[in-house]
């Protein structure tokens, strides 16, 4: 899982960035500590995503954090808040194309946010944003910052077609 193609797609770039003294491994190392695990899938139960976690909770260094869907946070925080506390549980709402409405990304990151969410990932509409990235959704984006409390909140922009399967590895 730790050796994931992403991640070491992801590992060559940032190496050829941070080209300093630092070894390779030292490198790697500190990668991965940017990289969420994730699972996005149609099929996702309570039961996957616990697989899910829990496989990969041994991953030498930890990642920045796991990224599920809203209804799966209650389930999976106690188990990070017991096995895991440094990682972080990031919940995505507005997904996959970032036009669920108002009403529900507020009610999906109020929710999150009080099953134990750490960070909020909200999709944007890729396309109203390139329309207007000034104007696009100020009043739902307002409103989820306003309902995080304490949990941090990013904007997602979503460019291309969800194809309904998402599990892997992301950068941040």
């Amino acid at each position: 899982v730790c050796d994931s193609p992403p991640f070491l797609s992801w590992y060559r770039i940032a190496a050829s960035i941070l080209c300093t003294t630092m070894s390779e491994a030292e490198i790697a190392a500190k990668a991965i500590t940017f990289i969420d695990h994730t699972t996005l899938n149609d099929s996702d139960t309570v039961d996957s995503v616990t697989k899910f976690v829990e496989a990969r909770l041994d991953c030498k260094p930890a990642p920045a954090a796991f990224c599920i869907f809203p209804q799966f946070v209650k389930a999976i925080k106690p188990i990070l808040k017991e096995k895991a506390p440094h990682i972080k549980l990031a919940c995505v709402v507005n997904f996959p194309l970032g036009q669920d409405g108002v009403d529900k990304t507020v009610k999906d990151t109020t929710q999150a946010v009080a099953d134990g969410a750490d960070e909020i990932d909200m999709v944007i509409d890729y396309k109203e944003f390139r329309e207007d990235p000034v104007g696009s959704k100020p009043k739902v984006t307002a409103l989820v910052k306003a309902v995080c409390d304490a949990a941090h909140a990013k904007g997602v922009a979503v460019k291309g077609r969800y194809m309904g399967h998402l599990t892997h590895t992301t950068h941040r």
